[in-house]
């Protein structure tokens, strides 16, 4: 998708949406894909991501694609 993301060797991705994170937050949890927002951490464009399954990885892409196309 394009996004900026940082680097990590943890087990989360932290992303710029280029979105206000909360919306993006709220149409992802409506789809029953939970992340975190980063507006606590002064990043209002930002979601951090925990990574799952490959299953998991891959169906919070297509809901993230979804949800960002919207």
């Amino acid at each position: 998708m394009g996004l900026p993301y940082a680097p990590s060797e943890a087990n989360f991705v932290w992303v710029d949406v280029k979105q206000d994170c909360v919306k993006v937050f709220k149409k992802l949890l409506q789809r029953g894909v939970i992340v975190r927002t980063g507006d606590i951490f002064g990043a209002p464009t930002h979601i951090r991501v925990t990574m799952g399954t490959q299953e998991q990885n891959e169906r919070f892409i297509r809901c993230l694609g979804e949800v960002l196309a919207a």
